[in-house]
């Protein structure tokens, strides 16, 4: 699962990548001939979307950016 700059939510299913607004309409889909385990965005802008298993496919061109990486937080003081 992935997020995009909106806060739209990308998400694998067994037909591919299905796309959800913050309020959690689906709003899109990108059909794969397989199911999605998992996801990425890439790329120098983080303007495409990848899915593992990988396909003949490849990386997917968005209209969007993916997210920033949450910085982690450690316990050391």
């Amino acid at each position: 699962m992935r997020l995009d700059i909106h806060g739209n939510i990308y998400v694998g299913a067994l037909d591919g990548v299905q796309v959800f607004n913050p309020k959690g309409t689906l709003i899109g889909k990108v059909l794969m001939p397989k199911e999605t385990a998992n996801l990425t965005f890439g790329g120098k802008a983080t303007t495409s979307c990848s899915s593992a298993p990988q396909t003949p496919y490849g990386a997917i061109k968005l209209n969007t950016k993916g997210a920033k990486k949450i910085p982690e937080i450690s316990g050391k003081q």
